[in-house]
């Protein structure tokens, strides 16, 4: 057997069954710039930066592309997060630290202003073995904006 077959025959149904075994659906990539920090929230599936307004939701990922046990989860582009387990964050150093100190299973609630109301977004920590696999490359400073690409 060459190897062009090999590929053919074995890895691509690889591929395939891995896409239909996670049940997630494909998703249009997306290029985000934004200056300063970021951190993924991999269980909301949101990119979270820091503008002049504080913590700011700047993307949030359909309720298809996250584990099915979060998709119901209500964030949103825009959002501010004002707190994490009663700590008010000013930075998102501060957010990404208390998550990572979170203990896998623990109760993460995250206080939220979107529109001129509060609201509590609260969800276990998963275990990042089992969450999908995501990359975040990032390569562009500047405005926050988020172009997709189709």
């Amino acid at each position: 057997m060459n190897y062009r077959k090999f590929v053919m025959t074995f890895i691509v149904p690889l591929v395939l069954f891995s896409v239909v075994d996670t049940g997630l659906s494909r998703q249009t990539m997306k290029r985000i710039t934004f200056e300063g920090e970021g951190f993924l929230i991999p269980e909301a599936g949101c990119l979270v930066t820091k503008d002049s307004t504080g913590l700011t939701v700047l993307d949030v990922m359909s309720p298809g592309m996250r584990p099915k046990e979060y998709a119901g989860l209500d964030i949103r582009q825009g959002d501010k997060i004002l707190m994490a387990n009663g700590v008010k964050l000013k930075s998102v150093k501060e957010l990404q630290t208390l998550y990572e100190q979170a203990g896998v299973g623990s109760e993460l609630k995250f206080g939220i202003a979107r529109a001129g109301e509060k609201h509590l977004l609260a969800f276990k920590k998963a275990d990042p073995a089992l969450l999908p696999k995501r990359k975040m490359v990032m390569i562009d400073s500047g405005a926050a904006k988020v172009e997709k690409k189709k």
